[in-house]
């Protein structure tokens, strides 16, 4: 693996009834880590600082644009669900 990226999660803002996908994404191969940070009944808002983020994705390749198509694939497998 020669290329790493860090992505984050900025989803529409609202109260979050679920999300899905980040299960899945974790047993994808060259995902090196993922989390969702906003879970069940709390707000998403606007992103203002860093840690505003809704979650994060770090994913690996063999160079910096494999990395990033399979982050892309990856935070558009992870989906949140809104009240």
């Amino acid at each position: 693996m020669k290329g790493c990226v860090y992505g984050f999660l900025t989803p529409k803002p609202g109260i979050v009834k679920r999300n899905t996908g980040v299960q899945k994404v974790k047993t994808w191969r060259n995902i090196l880590d993922r989390n969702t940070l906003v879970h069940e009944g709390e707000e998403v808002r606007p992103v203002r600082i860093g840690g505003g983020r809704a979650g994060f994705i770090i994913a690996g390749g063999e160079n910096r644009e494999e990395a990033i198509a399979l982050a892309d694939d990856a935070e558009a497998c992870i989906h949140f669900e809104y009240t």
